[in-house]
């Protein structure tokens, strides 16, 4: 009886601070990929069209504007320097959460080599920190990224865990 009681108390203490450590990840991250991509993936209702590829996607496109003109429910996946390759491991994810009739694909990045603008990873985080963890995250990180790289984008706490003193009033505010 002593050890069961032991071995429950250990089960609480862990539980605790995998609750702990969840919370804190989710305070101390960035919540811009938060913002843009979280409705896509609490949408119940397919889409008709998805549309993905770079900054000319996210400027040139106008989910509403199909919306209102015709009908056409659509999600816009552009995002700042989005190589072919990001573009193609977001419409896998999301295909987890949708079976569109039509996919767009920017393809303005073809000929270039990089998978993602390796200078500043802050556009590769802004596309994937919203992908809830799956296999095909995984999937998508181990294909794009290096192994030193891989870490920081499956456990955003790993590189926003000293974001302390960016905190602002709305990190704080609990999300559905």
């Amino acid at each position: 009886m002593k050890i069961l009681k032991r071995i429950f108390s250990i089960v609480v203490v862990l539980l605790i601070v995998m609750v702990g450590l969840y919370r804190l990840a989710v305070l101390t991250e960035r919540k811009d990929s938060q913002f843009k991509y979280k409705p896509f993936y609490q949408q119940k209702e397919n889409f008709d069209v998805l549309f993905m590829g770079s900054s000319h996607v996210i400027n040139g496109i106008f989910p509403m504007e199909l919306w209102r003109d015709y009908g056409i429910v659509s999600y816009n996946f552009g995002g700042h320097a989005n190589s072919l390759a990001i573009s193609y491991w977001q419409m896998v994810n999301a295909f987890d959460y949708t079976t569109p009739r039509l996919v767009v694909i920017d393809c303005y990045s073809l000929s270039g080599q990089l998978k993602f603008f390796e200078d500043d990873k802050s556009y590769t985080h802004l596309s994937l920190d919203a992908i809830p963890l799956s296999i095909n995250k995984v999937r998508a990180v181990r294909d794009l990224l290096d192994n030193k790289n891989q870490r920081e984008f499956l456990f955003d706490f790993d590189i926003y865990h000293n974001r302390w003193k960016g905190l602002g009033k709305g990190d704080f505010v609990v999300s559905a």
